[in-house]
């Protein structure tokens, strides 16, 4: 049962960070922004703006952070009915 909820809470993780690593690729392509330029505008390596970006593991909160600060965005958190999401 433990490995279980293990199990349960490393998807969830990894899904909640998927998500938020794609809404900041997203946000980076859609002001024409490389990778590259991100990394140079904000004295990072571009080796964390991709973690960031892809998420999951490799996810690094202060990257995420700093690029949630640079593009003046903040996170919400909603629960949607499973229903709503099968339809998206």
């Amino acid at each position: 049962m433990e490995n279980q909820k293990e199990s349960i809470g490393q998807y969830l993780y990894r899904r909640v960070t998927l998500k938020i690593g794609k809404l900041l690729c997203e946000e980076r392509k859609a002001r024409g922004l490389t990778v590259v330029q991100v990394a140079k505008l904000l004295g990072l390596r571009s080796k964390f703006i991709r973690n960031a970006e892809f998420g999951g593991i490799q996810m690094n909160w202060l990257t995420a952070g700093i690029l949630l600060q640079f593009y003046q965005k903040q996170l919400t958190v909603s629960l949607i009915d499973e229903e709503d999401n099968l339809q998206r």
